[in-house]
């Protein structure tokens, strides 16, 4: 409890900023390529194409990429 408190009480980063960076953008990209995948699939091709891209940008409600 002692370092719960220690740790509740101190304003520091316990990860560091660039690895934690990196885990998070490779989560992103993981899931929207998921999604794009399952966007191809309800088209009825294998082929990933830039619009399965975009629509799951659209769908997530992501803002700008072109």
């Amino acid at each position: 409890l002692q370092e719960i408190r220690r740790y509740q009480s101190s304003t520091r980063l316990l990860l560091r900023p660039g690895p934690f960076a990196r885990v998070a953008a490779e989560a992103f990209l993981v899931r929207l390529l998921e999604d794009s995948y399952l966007c191809s699939l309800h088209a009825r091709r294998v082929t990933l194409f830039p619009k399965d891209v975009q629509l799951a940008r659209r769908l997530r409600g992501i803002e700008g990429g072109g």
